[in-house]
């Protein structure tokens, strides 16, 4: 019920958690992805998939521009395994 209350006021919901909240959406996919990348073999196609982007190009750029590296570069210097 409060979700719905904020999220049907852009403005009470940027009060409140200092993010609007497509952002918050984007920071938990990002957040999810890195997961993903870091603890399973997927690839990226399915990583975006997963994460709820219907485009695995629009999830590579949003990545990117979040974390300033690709899901494969990310992958590649932060996983202990070699995937």
């Amino acid at each position: 019920e409060v979700y719905s209350y904020l999220s049907r006021d852009p403005k009470k919901y940027r009060e409140k958690y200092n993010v609007s909240c497509m952002q918050d959406v984007i920071n938990q996919r990002i957040r999810l992805a890195k997961e993903y990348l870091l603890n399973t073999m997927h690839n990226v196609s399915e990583i975006a998939q997963a994460c709820g982007y219907k485009s695995p190009e629009h999830f590579f750029r949003q990545f990117k521009k979040a974390t300033g590296v690709t899901p494969v570069s990310y992958r590649r210097q932060n996983s202990k395994k070699n995937f």
